[in-house]
This record gives C-alpha cells, sequence and structure tokens, in this order.
C-alpha cells in the first residue's frame, strides 16, 4: 500500500448502545479541542503521553516498519511486533525447500539466531513542525497547477534536506494533507539492522489467506516479531555482528488482560492514503478505474502463479511474496468496490455535494469563485475517463506485470554514476527479482496479459506492440511472447552482466526486451500528456 510518512491516532469508541464515535489526527496538531474530544471518547492518557518531541512518549514506541507497516516496538532489548504479511518478504528470503520457515515458521532460541534483512529499516518519528507558511510563501495566485507543484516540491525538499544537513541520521520529509493546503515537517531516524525473531507458519499467519484478508472479523494470527539492533552506543549503524540490541527511550506495556465492551480503543501508526475526500466524480473514477483494473488483471496474474505454486515447493517459495503483495490489494479493491455499491457511497457523496452547492449559492464572498466548482470536476473527470481507465490497465498489465519487463525498465533506469552504497543495493535488487523469477511462468502471465489489455481498452490505447503481433506473428500472442523470451539476452542475469562488463558484441539498446520497454514507456507517455490537462483542472 502507498504509505504517509507520517504518525497517525485514530479513535474510536463502542459503548453498550453500539454507537462510535471517530476522529484522525496527526500527533503533532492535538490542540486543546482534540484532546477534549479524545478525553470524552475515554481516553485515560494525557496528550503528552501519547506525543512529545522533548521527552519519551508512546509515539517513540510506534515505528513505520520498512516504509510500507507500522510496527510497536515492546521490550527494552528492541523487540519489534509487525505483521506477519509486512514481515512476509523477509521470511520468504530465508526459506527454501530444506528451511520452509513460510510454512513451519521460524523461531531464534538466542541472539545469534536472529537472521538479518538487509533491505529492512525501522523508522522512528522524533518530532513534528505544521510548514505550511513556509511552503505555501512560494506560491503566487497565477501559478498553474504544474508550477504550483515544482514550487513546492523545491520548498518541501530544501526543508528535509536542511534536517539531514545538521543531522546525518536523521531524514526530514514534508508531506501534503487536505489536497495541498497544509503542509508538516516530520524527522526521523531510521535504524538499518533488523533481524528476524519468529515467525508463526502460515497455517497461522495466513490463515484464511485471501478468503480472510480485508475482512472483519479477522481470524488470522497476523503476526511477527523482529529486533532492531544498533552500535555499542545506541546510535544507528549498518548490519555488523558486533551491533547489538537497541535500547528504546520508550516502551509499549503489554497487557494479557484482554478488554471489556466500551473500552476505549485507539490505534496509532502509519497509514496509507485516504479517498475519504474525494468527490462523487472521483469515488465513480477510483472504482471503474485502478480498483477495476487490479481486480481483472491480478485475478489473471495471480490464477497462474497459484497453479504453479500449488504444484511445487520450489515455485511456492519463489513466488509467495510477490504472490502475497499482488493480492493483498486485489482483495482490497473487490472489497472496496464492493463496499462503494453496497453502502451507496457516490449517492450520499451526491447528497453532500447539493448541500454544498446550497451553501455555495447562498454565500456571496463564495459564489463567484465555487459557482462552477462540480460542473467543472463532472466534465474534466469526463474528460480523462477513457485514458485514465486506459492508463490503469496498461500500468497492471505491464509496468506490474511480467517481470521481464519490470528488469528491463529496471535496467533502462538504473543509474550507474550513483553512489556505491545505492548502486549496489539496487544492483541486489535486480539479482533477487531474477532468483525470484520462472521463464515458463512469466511467459504464460505475459501472454494472458496481452489478451486481457487488448480487451480492456479502446484500440487507441495500444502500443506498438499489438501491430507487431498482428503483422509478423498473425495476430497470435502466445508466438510473439515465445519469440521474446527466446531472444532476449535479459531473461537471465548474463544479459546485465555482459552489459556491463562492455561486451561489444552486446547492444542492450537493441535487446528485444529493451525495445519493448521504450515503446511502453512511449505509449505511457503519450496517455499521461492526454489526462495533463483535466487532472492539472481537478487539482486545482
Amino acid at each position: 500500500m502507498k504509505l504517509k510518512t507520517v504518525i497517525i491516532l485514530a479513535c474510536c469508541l463502542f459503548g453498550l448502545t453500539v454507537q462510535a464515535d471517530e476522529g484522525m489526527w496527526m500527533p503533532g496538531s492535538l490542540n486543546k479541542q482534540t484532546r477534549r474530544a479524545m478525553k470524552e471518547l475515554g481516553l485515560q492518557l494525557s496528550a503528552d503521553k501519547l506525543y512529545s518531541s522533548k521527552r519519551p512518549s508512546l509515539k517513540d514506541a510506534v515505528v513505520s516498519f520498512g516504509g510500507f507497516c507500522s510496527g510497536v516496538v515492546v521490550s527494552d532489548d528492541g523487540l519489534v511486533f509487525t505483521n506477519h504479511h509486512c514481515g512476509f518478504s523477509s521470511i520468504q528470503q530465508h526459506s527454501s525447500v530444506e528451511h520452509d520457515y513460510l510454512k513451519n515458521g521460524f523461531v531464534a532460541r538466542s541472539l545469534s539466531e536472529e537472521l538479518p534483512n538487509p533491505e529492512l529499516y525501522v523508522r522512528f518519528l522524533l518530532r513534528q513542525e505544521d510548514v505550511t507558511k513556509r511552503v505555501l510563501s512560494a506560491v503566487s495566485p497565477g501559478m498553474d497547477e504544474a508550477e504550483r507543484t515544482s514550487a513546492v516540491d523545491s520548498v518541501r525538499l530544501a526543508i528535509g534536506e536542511e534536517v539531514s544537513r545538521k543531522d546525518s541520521t536523521l531524514t526530514g520529509i514534508v508531506d501534503a494533507y487536505y489536497g495541498g493546503n497544509e503542509f508538516w515537517l516530520s524527522v526521523y531516524r531510521d535504524y538499518n539492522d533488523v533481524r528476524l525473531v519468529f515467525a508463526p507458519p502460515s497455517s497461522v499467519g495466513k490463515f484464511g489467506w485471501d478468503t480472510d484478508n480485508w475482512v472483519w472479523p479477522r481470524h488470522t494470527g497476523d503476526f511477527c516479531v523482529f529486533r532492531i539492533y544498533a552500535g555499542k552506543d545506541n546510535r544507528p549503524a549498518d548490519y555488523s555482528p558486533d551491533n547489538v540490541p537497541y535500547h528504546p527511550p520508550y516502551v509499549a506495556p503489554i497487557s494479557l488482560d484482554g478488554y471489556r465492551e466500551g473500552s476505549f480503543c485507539m490505534t496509532m501508526g502509519y497509514p496509507g492514503s485516504t479517498e475519504r475526500y474525494l468527490s462523487s466524480f472521483g469515488i465513480e473514477e477510483m472504482m471503474n478505474t485502478s480498483n477495476q483494473a487490479q481486480i481483472d488483471v491480478r485475478g489473471i496474474k495471480q490464477a497462474i502463479w497459484k497453479r504453479e505454486m500449488e504444484r511445487s515447493d520450489t515455485i511456492r517459495i519463489k513466488y509467495a511474496a510477490k504472490y502475497d503483495e499482488s493480492s493483498n490489494y486485489w482483495k482490497n479493491s473487490i472489497g472496496v468496490n464492493r463496499a462503494i455499491k453496497r453502502l451507496r457511497v457516490p449517492d450520499k457523496k451526491r447528497m453532500l455535494e447539493k448541500e454544498l452547492r446550497g451553501w455555495i449559492q447562498q454565500t456571496p464572498a463564495e459564489r463567484e469563485k465555487l459557482l462552477h466548482l462540480f460542473s467543472d470536476l463532472e466534465l474534466n473527470y469526463k474528460a480523462r475517463r477513457e485514458a485514465t481507465r486506459a492508463m490503469a490497465y496498461f500500468a497492471e498489465s505491464f509496468l506490474n506485470g511480467p517481470e521481464l519487463i519490470q528488469l528491463a525498465l529496471s535496467i533502462l533506469n538504473f543509474d550507474f554514476g550513483g553512489e556505491e552504497k545505492s548502486i549496489t543495493a539496487n544492483m541486489k535488487a535486480i539479482a533477487d527479482k531474477y532468483a525470484r523469477m520462472d521463464l515458463n511462468i512469466d511467459k504464460e502471465v505475459f501472454t494472458a496479459l496481452l489478451k486481457e489489455y487488448r480487451s480492456k481498452v479502446d484500440s487507441v490505447y495500444l502500443p506498438e506492440v499489438y501491430r507487431t503481433i498482428a503483422a509478423e506473428y498473425g495476430g497470435n500472442e502466445q508466438a510473439y511472447t515465445d519469440t521474446l523470451y527466446a531472444r532476449s539476452q535479459l531473461t537471465t542475469p548474463r544479459g546485465l552482466k555482459r552489459f556491463l562488463e562492455r561486451d561489444i558484441t552486446y547492444q542492450l539498446l537493441e535487446d528485444p526486451a529493451i525495445t519493448l520497454s521504450i515503446d511502453l514507456i512511449t505509449k505511457a507517455f503519450e496517455m499521461n500528456m492526454q489526462t495533463q490537462q483535466p487532472s492539472g483542472e481537478i487539482e486545482r
């Protein structure tokens, strides 16, 4: 999921009358009104026990895990709990047919048995600061959306870099909220030595698999345990056998007493993005574009993967993490679309918009500026409808589809002039992708997705490869993919190795996987240009 790099509080209270109230707050903006509301809901902790930039508080125990999940520190020796699905990729990387930790689980019975995960980090929030005035000082009324975005991004980047210049162990990130009306700086410290301590077997951690995912109540034992390590000075340090368990300033206490009906309930963590503020037009677009594309395309891809995973333990281990990642939001999209229809969300949005129209008409100070708000939104969503839908299917079918294309795009975009640490990490990521790919499976997926994309979009959105398939292969997608995978040198690491070693007999840009990728990038750019004007108007 897409994550905001900020910590969020969300509260709900289920009383005996089965009523609920809710709120969602950034810890750095807990004003008197918010604190009073949370206290009335049942919170017994003081606000500074939740968040304080000056003394240890609960925010010091709630972490961003790997940049894609939340976690909580539960011991003085750096134990951190997160979801099983959040640690799934790490568990998979340590698994083999001989040591099948995915199937059987894993437990380290001593510190020396804990398994390092070089790609993982744990991020602690140190403080938040409202920098809205500084960011928006770069914006002038005459700017269009592209100019506004450029100006805002440059200031956001500068503010973040100021943090790192003062302390290289810190990361500063400025996020936008409420459609770019507020901007907050969050300052973090990252710990890069994170080791696997415990994972339940998949019969517990994945109980119910997709059936149990994104539903309530859940029956999954969806947890695993890692440990954060640091240098002997308790500061961040890259992995080393000499590192020691990290000692956090605050540990979340664990109670085994359970809860009673009517108990106050609060979550604190790093959520994904929200569509809460979308208009009725935006909700309908989301349903019919990104959500439906994920449902259709991932459903086809995952069916092929799952069939082969059930036939072979080797394939099951190779494909487990990417199947898990893909199916997570496939299932989410199915549930969201069903819920939107069942709860009649677009109708409720239209009722709210009708009220807002009435307010605009009755408010002279706003009438001239906002009179055409909804007609403009409707026209611009309509103007980009077909291209946006095609782009959603394009992204799922090609950019997030065949792994050969993903590899070719990674190689095309590789920064060979970057820092040595970054180059090493990126090369390892490419090597890992090769290690987790089966060519026959990938070829079958590619063939199926070529057919699926063509069936879902207008012919104007077909990239050049479809003309090649029609002209040279008689419209036979299977014949095309057979030839592509036979001719490309990038189906194995050997092609990349030849390029890096400057083998003059191999021209990377003439490799058929690379030429196809350039064709796809060109088409993606063309479709994006079609949506640029209406998208800018919607953003405005």
